[in-house]
């Protein structure tokens, strides 16, 4: 008898510790589901990102390579903002090398500043983001703050590169091919300064540039750019129009 009294402590055990496991497995599963959300950049838009009580939100451009040079937050009553490296404006030091990849975002109870009108409760506040990207250039990001509620949702927002319009995918596979032809027959080499500005070119398209805006920054013709495609041979025409 004392055997299967003993077997039965067992079970009734191990019953309660899957049961603990299945209890606990559904209440963590709100905080496994807080995870990176992926937006694409878009400088004519203005995002929106929920801010919760006690759970700050990530705000990363790791991923696009850009480095956060200024931020301006227009209503400081309602968020503070702190960043992975040093901000001239959110430091009380100075700033040698001012540059950031990341911002962290918290909510913060409501402050009266004197002389700053606030945002109406409930309404958020407008965030810009200044970027500079690998060719040296600038971006510009809107964003607005709005507090959340109920379970946080997300925890990251990673901000990605746009999508390619399929005629600057196949103007950039084409160009490419195009390059490694004229090096075959030795017109150009990896050497030459033409190379990198082409190099920037491309670069600049795959940021979504279009095809006249990259090869003014770049300083290359659109001569080049023609007969570039026509070595790669993809099968896009660029219209005479884009001189």
């Amino acid at each position: 008898m004392s055997r299967k009294s003993s077997w039965k402590q067992y079970l009734s055990v191990g019953l309660l510790a899957t049961t603990v496991t299945a209890i606990g497995g559904s209440f963590c599963s709100p905080l496994l589901a807080l995870s990176v959300r992926q937006i694409s950049s878009n400088e004519q838009q203005t995002i929106d990102l929920k801010v919760w009580e006690a759970h700050g939100i990530n705000l990363s451009f790791m991923s696009l390579g850009e480095t956060i040079r200024k931020v301006w937050l227009d209503d400081p009553s309602q968020f503070v903002l702190n960043a992975d490296g040093c901000l001239e404006n959110l430091s009380a030091d100075s700033c040698p090398e001012p540059g950031a990849s990341v911002l962290h975002i918290r909510r913060i109870k409501p402050i009266n500043f004197p002389g700053l009108p606030r945002t109406p409760p409930g309404s958020g506040t407008h965030l810009t983001v200044i970027t500079q990207v690998t060719n040296g250039g600038r971006k510009i990001y809107s964003f607005r703050l709005l507090p959340g509620s109920g379970q946080p949702e997300y925890s990251t927002i990673e901000i990605t590169a746009a999508p390619l319009p399929i005629s600057n995918q196949t103007l950039i596979a084409s160009i490419r091919q195009g390059l490694e032809v004229a090096q075959e027959n030795q017109q150009i080499s990896r050497n030459d300064p033409l190379w990198s500005r082409i190099e920037t070119f491309l670069g600049l398209l795959e940021n979504g540039q279009s095809v006249e805006q990259a090869a003014a920054q770049a300083q290359i013709s659109m001569a080049l750019v023609r007969q570039l495609n026509s070595l790669g041979d993809r099968g896009l025409t660029i219209p005479n129009s884009s001189i």
